[in-house]
């Protein structure tokens, strides 16, 4: 396939490139052979999320380095009803992308105009702890619902946090498993793996990292309510809004279809212009 590939479309490596008229499957063949060759972080920038899911689905075939960059629709974004689904792939991505190895990354124009955290902030509210560290109880409780975990009596689901005396449990959207971190005062004298269903221990670890549960993340280390979080007010309460071009340190994009973007992107004025009209007056900043 690389042999056709050369012969067929070479790699230029000083100009800009258009490509037309490519099956799917012969552009992520393409576009995994650029990856190889650059060993570069590539951003894959789709009309949808339909098309989104597509061109991932046939590239995870290619490259086990292909991440997934979803979002809803603006007027589901807008309301209660947005997809936890989408949100842990999301978090996932981001979460991936804070090492320096390069990814492939496929997005679409709502995904790729979303309001993130600057990449330092996000890695900055990681919680590291380890075995004999002192880390105040209430300031680890306080800590992991700034950063998106919610409070539960049991817990038995990533992103959930249960406080119980002395033993915080936590499910990192990062780990297989929860951990039960047991404190003597204000030191962690122990940390275990334990199994949601049975809540019985599995095995202790020395050490864990805690990341986000969300992409609404301050410069400071403040609460702020359900409501507020959605993530139009974030340029209120973080100075360096970006979105996931700078998670990815200057990478090579690529936008698939650039006219049904276009039309996408008209649609999305449209429905923001609505929605604003009908919903939303009061509101005076930007959506995205």
């Amino acid at each position: 396939m690389n042999d056709i590939l050369n012969k067929i479309i070479p790699i230029d490596n000083t100009k800009n490139i258009g490509l037309c008229g490519m099956t799917n499957e012969f552009f992520c063949a393409y576009v995994n052979r650029l990856f190889l060759e650059k060993s570069q972080n590539i951003l894959i920038l789709t009309s949808s999320l339909y098309e989104a899911n597509k061109i991932f689905s046939s590239l995870e075939k290619y490259n086990n380095s292909v991440l997934l960059f979803p979002m809803d629709d603006f007027l589901t974004s807008e309301s209660i009803a947005i997809s936890p689904e989408l949100k842990t792939v999301r978090l996932d991505t981001l979460n991936k992308l804070s090492n320096e190895t390069p990814h492939i990354v496929v997005t679409h124009l709502n995904a790729y105009l979303r309001y993130l955290p600057n990449s330092k902030t996000y890695i900055k509210s990681e919680i590291s702890l380890k075995t004999g560290d002192i880390y105040c109880r209430d300031d680890l409780i306080e800590k992991l619902l700034n950063i998106g975990y919610k409070k539960e009596t049991i817990v038995t689901n990533t992103g959930e946090v249960g406080i119980r005396g002395f033993v915080v449990d936590v499910y990192p959207i990062n780990s297989e498993n929860p951990v039960r971190i047991e404190y003597f005062g204000d030191e962690i004298d122990s940390i275990r793996e334990f199994d949601s269903e049975t809540q019985k221990s599995l095995r202790e670890i020395n050490n864990v990292t805690i990341a986000p549960n969300t992409e609404f993340l301050t410069d400071e280390n403040i609460y702020i309510d359900y409501i507020t979080k959605s993530q139009k007010f974030l340029p209120g309460y973080n100075k360096n809004v970006v979105n996931i071009n700078d998670y990815l340190n200057n990478p090579l994009v690529i936008v698939k279809d650039y006219s049904q973007i276009k039309i996408s992107y008209q649609k999305l004025i449209d429905d923001i212009f609505q929605y604003k009209n009908l919903k939303d007056e009061k509101y005076t900043g930007e959506y995205m």
